[in-house]
């Protein structure tokens, strides 16, 4: 999961909600056992992002451009969406624009 927003949106919770409802469509349809961030250690917002979403840190990992903090969050862990309502498109009638 990647999550960019301009630095106007910042603070406003966007980014926190997005990811509770990606982590949360990811356990509930997807069925996915748990979800894997890696974070830059210097990027503070993207570590307390992560936490309120119900990431647990577990542990630093080098790779050849720097380290990244190792997260992760479960079904039990995660912190849950206010509301996800997931539509089909082909239930609502809604098509993709060419």
């Amino acid at each position: 999961m990647v999550t960019r927003l301009h630095l106007a949106a910042s603070g406003k919770g966007i980014a926190v909600e997005a990811g509770r409802a990606v982590v949360q469509f990811a356990f509930d349809y997807l069925e996915i056992n748990k979800v894997t961030a890696f974070v830059r250690p210097g990027n503070t917002r993207s570590l307390i992002k992560n936490l309120k979403i119900g990431f647990h840190y577990v542990d630093d990992i080098v790779f050849e451009k720097g380290t990244r903090r190792r997260l992760e969050v479960s079904p039990k862990t995660a912190v849950r969406s206010d509301s996800l309502r997931v539509f089909d498109c082909r239930e609502t009638g809604i098509t993709r624009n060419p």
